[in-house]
């Protein structure tokens, strides 16, 4: 097992590398290039520098999050297979760059939820993320976004402004989706791309959905021991892996973290976790 640390970024992260190398039994970063759309291949030569900038701090970068999964795969439409072969390209490039886990999560349309991305804690005056149902009702997505971008000037990941202009659209193909169709879509992905992983020692682990449970009327079939087992059945490889994030999962009293931990790794199919509070 090796501890490393979320990073997004020069220029997206106020916390630079050398302040990561001073934790403690932290070998490295969970590395992010969220500046590619869901779909485009992640140029090599733009890997290749951003490894060599975080070795260079003398940390290591193993683990890649949010190679985004396209809308058209998990609706299955006939245009899945030209960005499943984008996906299986980007895979092939980070392997060749030392790269050993790919996080990603099958989330129809949006990526993790929150109310509010900077609620002030009355205890002691700090920020936190924060999320609360009860705001959410009545709430449209549209409306998620204002709001969070008002409060805190940031956005939410997977919401950004050019993919909500499409929203209606895509929203309209969902119904009628049932968790049923996502799980064969997702088999479909998964079929697609272990494969390549296989061949050039990479794992996929899917994040679980954040929060635990479906939103907007959308089909979520990954927060559950029940479903994740369902998704490591699908193809049976060691390249078809999970990140269990126990915050996530967590949000959910129902979901037994220590016993989704064991299991998963009694199985050989827990490839990395994000260990933090819910």
């Amino acid at each position: 097992m090796k501890m490393t640390f979320r990073w997004y970024g020069e220029g997206n992260d106020p916390i630079p590398l050398k302040y990561i190398k001073q934790i403690p039994n932290c070998s490295g970063i969970m590395g992010v290039l969220d500046q590619y759309a869901a779909g485009e291949v992640w140029p090599e030569d733009v890997i290749g520098d951003y490894v060599k900038h975080v070795n260079a701090a003398g940390l290591e970068v193993e683990v890649i999050e949010s190679v985004n999964v396209h809308e058209d795969i998990k609706l299955g439409l006939p245009s899945r297979d030209r960005y499943i072969d984008n996906y299986r390209h980007t895979v092939r490039n980070l392997a060749k760059h030392g790269i050993k886990v790919i996080i990603y999560n099958f989330m129809p349309v949006f990526d993790w939820l929150r109310t509010d991305l900077a609620r002030e804690i009355p205890e002691d005056g700090s920020n936190s993320l924060y999320y609360d149902e009860q705001e959410l009702l009545g709430m449209t997505p549209q409306m998620i976004v204002e709001r969070t971008a008002e409060t805190s000037g940031f956005t939410l990941p997977g919401w950004e402004p050019e993919r909500l202009a499409d929203l209606d659209r895509v929203m309209k193909l969902y119904e009628g989706v049932s968790q049923t169709q996502l799980l064969e879509n997702f088999k479909y992905f998964l079929e697609g791309v272990i494969p390549t992983c296989e061949e050039v020692g990479v794992r996929l682990a899917v994040h679980p959905d954040d929060p635990a449970w479906p939103i907007f009327g959308l089909p979520r079939i990954v927060h559950t021991k029940e479903q994740l087992q369902a998704i490591v059945d699908l193809v049976d490889s060691p390249a078809n892996s999970l990140c269990v994030c126990t915050g996530s999962l967590g949000s959910n009293p129902a979901n037994d973290i220590v016993d989704i931990l064991r299991t998963f790794s009694e199985q050989g199919r827990l490839a990395c976790a994000h260990v933090r509070n819910v």
